[in-house]
């Protein structure tokens, strides 16, 4: 019993230290987790589940960073097409355009197209929900692909309607890498991450 008061007393001061180096910013923070949370009816699983997804979308091409290519290798669609089918369209759309724009800036490769990634892929996340809450019966793939085909749909214009042909080639480069990409994630993880999310 004594050694078990011992471990407790132990713990309860490592909490101690480590309540010391909070600050305000870390409690405010926290706050605002919980407000969020309460504010779309997020369980704590729930808001792991979209914090997870959300942190391997942003990082998910990172690799522009070194290598300067098209971004075609990416999980924000898939992160995007999980939480608007699991979690509505609100938190979807909220989710496509957080990470659009948080993987442009770790990858700095923030532009003016920026506003118009984020923009399509809050629209394909709105679609492919409504299409799935609709009971279409497509199966994950072809959703995905869907919501892949809508948010090309509207930002790749800017680029195939343009005067440059090497910005031409390099738009269809990412149209056909990307989509490739997607349906192997999504035949692979697609079913997986949305049995998880729901």
């Amino acid at each position: 019993m004594a050694e078990l008061y011992k471990e407790f007393l132990n713990v309860m001061q490592e909490i101690l230290e480590y309540r010391k180096m909070l600050s305000v910013k870390h409690y405010l923070l926290g706050i605002l987790v919980i407000l969020i949370m309460l504010v779309l009816g997020l369980s704590l699983v729930d808001f792991f589940i979209i914090a997870v997804l959300g942190v391997l979308a942003s990082y998910s091409t990172i690799y522009k960073r070194y290598i300067r290519v098209p971004s075609s290798v990416e999980l924000v669609t898939l992160g995007t097409f999980v939480t608007a089918i699991a979690y509505g369209p609100l938190i979807g759309a909220l989710f496509g355009i957080i990470t659009t724009l948080t993987s442009e800036l770790i990858s700095a490769a923030f532009d003016m197209n920026t506003l118009f990634y984020m923009v399509s892929r809050a629209i394909a996340a709105v679609v492919v929900y409504f299409l799935y809450a609709s009971g279409a019966g497509l199966g994950v793939v072809w959703l995905g692909l869907i919501m892949l085909f809508v948010f090309n749909l509207i930002s790749m214009p800017i680029y195939l309607l343009g005067g440059d042909p090497e910005i031409r080639i390099k738009a269809l480069y990412f149209i056909v890498t990307n989509t490739v990409w997607n349906i192997i994630i999504f035949i692979l993880a697609g079913d997986v991450l949305l049995d998880i999310a729901l």
